[in-house]
């Protein structure tokens, strides 16, 4: 069975969280007459840990497991950036398959390289390893 994983940067202390991936609504009551004021509702990100402690997490730093890893049990998670020989590129989704998408252009099934490659950032930490 395939392990099912998450990764996001938690907004308290901009550390990596690992766990299960959730999302809610928080209701607020700006406490006005209801037909003078709008009530409102924020959209919550959060990453439940190993521990069962739940961590608000930054949206878009929101990575999924690919369920490959490489030496060592390395775990690759969509958004790490990679080196396969020379080459740099990032790990995302699409169309139903996991892809390293290279700099220089095109992109190669994760699943054909992920032996060979080596994860040297994410596009959220180290966003000049990708150049541009």
């Amino acid at each position: 069975m395939r392990e099912i994983l998450f990764k996001g940067k938690d907004i308290d202390t901009d550390k990596w969280i690992y766990g299960f991936y959730g999302e809610g609504d928080e209701f607020w009551d700006n406490g006005g007459v209801e037909h003078m004021y709008r009530e409102g509702v924020t959209k919550l990100y959060y990453i439940v840990d190993k521990n069962s402690k739940s961590h608000l997490v930054y949206p878009e730093t929101v990575g999924q497991y690919t369920g490959l890893a490489y030496e060592n049990d390395n775990k690759i998670f969509e958004g790490d950036i990679v080196k396969y020989f020379g080459r740099k590129g990032y790990i995302l989704y699409m169309n139903g398959v996991w892809f390293i998408s290279f700099n220089e252009g095109g992109y190669r099934q994760l699943s054909d390289l992920y032996r060979s490659l080596k994860i040297i950032g994410n596009i959220h930490d180290n966003k000049e390893l990708l150049g541009g």
